[in-house]
């Protein structure tokens, strides 16, 4: 059976910055994660590494806003989702 799912967490850095960390488990290749408004323009997107990790390093906090989402580009199947207003702020 094919699962999929996907988890990130948000990081304050130094500066005014945020990180967002997080893992894909799918079975598909070449999959990316964009980091999507309510108008459906892309902020940044990444390539998860061979182990499912992507990073998206060095965004202005400002840049988050709560209408936005994380989702993946399964081709085959049903993107992952995450909005953003459900990931998790992780102080250092």
């Amino acid at each position: 059976m094919h699962t999929s799912r996907m988890q990130a967490n948000v990081y304050e850095m130094d500066h005014g910055t945020i990180s967002i960390i997080g893992f894909v488990l799918s079975q598909e290749q070449g999959i990316t994660v964009a980091l999507t408004d309510n108008k459906k323009q892309t902020h940044i997107t990444a390539t998860p590494d061979e182990f499912g990790y992507f990073e998206m390093l060095d965004l202005k906090a400002d840049e988050l806003d709560p209408t936005m989402f994380l989702q993946t580009n399964d081709l085959d199947r049903e993107p992952l989702v995450i909005r953003a207003d459900q990931l998790v702020v992780a102080s250092r």
